[in-house]
């Protein structure tokens, strides 16, 4: 029950974050990272897709040059290995890859 709170709080806070506004990448990765705990307690597929989802999409809203941008790019590869692992595609394997090179090679401020 306190990981299915955590999302309803996680979406209700992304829900009343404006676009553009400086949280927002933040709050989209705190969420995929409570649907990446609760996939790992019940391995529901919807959970993973959902994480990779708004991982995906904190990357894309944080600028390339923010602190923050490698720790986003990790937990999107994170997320995209628990799915190659549940499903056993290359191809999330492979996107796992790329994000953890990005993120090892990403340059900020």
């Amino acid at each position: 029950m306190d990981i299915n709170k955590a999302i309803s709080y996680h979406e209700h806070t992304i829900h009343y974050t404006p676009d553009g506004h400086a949280d927002k990448p933040g709050r989209l990765n705190n969420l995929g990272n409570s649907f990446v705990r609760r996939f790992q307690c019940f391995g529901d597929q919807m959970d993973i897709d959902k994480a990779i989802s708004h991982h995906e999409h904190a990357v894309h809203l944080i600028p390339d040059d923010h602190a923050d941008k490698p720790i986003y790019l990790n937990n999107l590869g994170n997320s995209l290995l628990l799915q190659f692992e549940h499903s056993g595609h290359s191809t999330d394997l492979q996107r796992a890859i790329l994000s953890f090179k990005e993120s090892a090679t990403s340059h900020f401020c």
